[in-house]
């Protein structure tokens, strides 16, 4: 660096001219959007409460598993109860399908650990 790049700015300064002085801005980074298909996979335990076809279950196994951002696939070890794929979306605080023709509905603020779904004319409550 040469003694008159340092006697520039100051000389400016000095005169009151403002000096071009590069400032370091923070890095933008966008908030990242909770993935809701990872807050609500895995195993989850219990019952199909009523079902047009037929009588209640108990003790039915229901599996979640994430296929994509906001996106699970529903299994069921009761073959009575179809896989289906539902896409994700909160309201209310709640988890729950963004399209019609599915129940799925996870209200964290009262027990995150309930899975409520009507899938094919059948109830289920589920907990993990």
């Amino acid at each position: 660096m040469s003694v008159l790049s340092l006697l520039l700015p100051l000389s400016a300064a000095i005169a009151g001219q403002p000096t071009m002085t590069p400032v370091a801005t923070p890095a933008y980074h966008a908030p990242q959007k909770a993935d809701l298909a990872r807050s609500v996979e895995g195993e989850w335990h219990g019952d199909v409460t009523s079902d047009v076809r037929g009588s209640s279950r108990g003790n039915v196994t229901i599996t979640v598993v994430r296929i994509g951002p906001g996106r699970v696939r529903i299994n069921c070890d009761y073959a009575r109860i179809p896989t289906v794929e539902v896409d994700l979306m909160t309201a209310g605080g709640s988890i729950m399908n963004a399209r019609p023709g599915v129940t799925f509905l996870v209200e964290p603020h009262r027990d995150a650990n309930r899975l409520d779904l009507y899938i094919d004319q059948a109830s289920l409550i589920v907990r993990r």
